[in-house]
């Protein structure tokens, strides 16, 4: 996202196969922009298989592992 969204403002992301209704939970700016966490209305099923938005980020891939190689070698003490 571009810009922020108040808490608990009414969210819709409308694609081709219908229409996903929520709420904002979160909204955090990092380096590329705002994530937002949108927990749907009760009865709203959401399933990758039948909508993934281009823009859909799965946090957990963002986690670097540190090679410990890699950390000794970037240690000034070393």
């Amino acid at each position: 996202m571009e810009e922020a969204i108040p808490l608990h403002a009414k969210v819709s992301i409308s694609y081709p196969k219908g229409e996903l209704q929520g709420a904002c939970r979160y909204c955090v700016y990092r380096e590329i922009g705002y994530f937002i966490g949108i927990q749907f209305e009760p009865g709203v099923k959401w399933s990758r298989k039948n909508f993934k938005p281009q823009h859909l980020l799965d946090p957990r891939r963002l986690l670097v592992r540190e090679n410990p190689q890699t950390a000794d070698a970037a240690d000034p003490r070393n």
